[in-house]
């Protein structure tokens, strides 16, 4: 191998990793100053839709997939211009095993670049499906709707988000969903988690826990009086095993239509209720969605876990 070409190639590489670094750099600061400004601008009205976070958390995701997809391009096109049509001989020589050394040295954070960039879509693909399962458990609640219930997407009481709340004579339904881990085919209810066989992997619901109190607490203050609101879990693509833990009621996206049937005397609103707690949960479309990458996957990671970065 000639220690002149390995030479010159590191040499270019360096030149054309600076280029992409510095497009990264500018990149992150012109977001920076955008989220500054964006504090003094006119809240708009976020969308409801299904699934409203994820849509979000995609949204964000795609912006950083096309910034490293753009790096990346300006790295190989500068790298190849200077390779072509650089000037050569102006570095000090080296010897082959000391450019070797070097050429392994950067070697080493372009695949781990990479290897970020696999993450990151795997990521993405996590997100689509999660996504899909989303409209599909809207899909079945429309026939809570056709009975007379009023369902309300993506509420978000502080850093929590609740997929679906269905407001009707009935009470108040909470309802969210979880994708189980790969491989998974029986879930069940154990100690306050999820517990999916095989493998024995759990799913803590301390967020989602919170995030009903959360939600009780504030429909209480609104009719001034106490309330019972019903927790409902959807896991897709998994066989329920009996529990004797009678809340939350845990169903399969075939089965949650059967949380209509779920009765709680304690929970029977008038519809003097249903009017005001759903003229609130109309007002918590206002909450401003996140806009910043680590926010959504904080706000999803009960939901859809970042991938590890091998594996």
């Amino acid at each position: 191998m000639d220690a002149s070409l390995l030479q010159a190639c590191n040499e270019f590489a360096t030149i054309a990793l600076g280029v992409a670094l510095t497009y990264l750099f500018l990149i992150g600061l012109a977001l920076k100053l955008a989220h500054v400004f964006r504090r003094f601008a006119r809240k708009h009205r976020p969308g409801t839709r299904p699934g409203e976070d994820v849509h979000q958390a995609l949204k964000l995701t795609g912006r950083l997939w096309d910034h490293c997809r753009t790096a990346a391009l300006l790295f190989l096109v500068s790298f190849l211009l200077l390779l072509n049509f650089g000037r050569y001989g102006w570095w000090v020589p080296l010897s082959l095993a000391s450019n070797i050394l070097i050429a392994c040295v950067f070697a080493a954070p372009l695949i781990f670049a990479l290897l970020k960039f696999i993450q990151l879509c795997r990521y993405r693909n996590r997100l689509g499906r999660l996504l899909e399962k989303h409209n599909a458990v809207a899909e079945q609640l429309v026939g809570a709707q056709v009975r007379g219930n009023r369902v309300f997407h993506s509420v978000r009481l502080g850093d929590a988000v609740l997929d679906h709340v269905i407001v009707g004579r009935n009470g108040v339904y909470t309802v969210q969903l979880f994708l189980p881990p790969s491989g998974a085919e029986i879930v069940t209810l154990a100690q306050g988690s999820l517990l999916y066989q095989p493998g024995a992997s759990r799913t803590a619901l301390h967020q989602y826990s919170k995030a009903v109190r959360l939600l009780r607490e504030a429909l209480a203050a609104e009719i001034n009086s106490s309330i019972t609101v019903l927790p409902v879990i959807v896991v897709p693509d998994c066989m329920i095993e009996h529990s004797d833990q009678r809340s939350p009621m845990l169903v399969s996206l075939r089965t949650c239509m059967s949380l209509v049937g779920w009765h709680d005397k304690s929970a029977y609103l008038m519809d003097e209720d249903i009017a005001v707690i759903s003229a609130w949960l109309n007002s918590q479309s206002l909450t401003p969605r996140v806009n910043r990458m680590r926010e959504a996957v904080a706000v999803l990671d009960r939901q859809v876990g970042w991938p590890n970065l091998v594996g």
